[in-house]
């Protein structure tokens, strides 16, 4: 009997940039101690430069119709 061969490890595929020339990623949430955080990204993956100004505004989105949700 011949062990399994091991496979190569490979990164991710990287996401295409879409027309805006930006790209918006969340990673997985984390809740530690009753505190819940989650890293979200915004990248540059155009060609033009672009600025970023004072804080982001996030906002929960209901999955069936994107409305806005209360939130607490």
């Amino acid at each position: 009997m011949t062990a399994p061969r091991p496979t190569s490890w490979s990164p991710p595929p990287t996401p295409s940039c879409p027309g805006s020339g930006t790209s918006l990623t969340a990673e997985e949430p984390n809740a530690a101690m009753g505190l819940r955080v989650q890293t979200v990204t915004l990248t540059n993956c155009g060609n033009k430069i672009r600025s970023v100004y004072g804080y982001p505004r996030v906002r929960l989105l209901d999955k069936a119709d994107a409305r806005p949700r209360p939130t607490p």
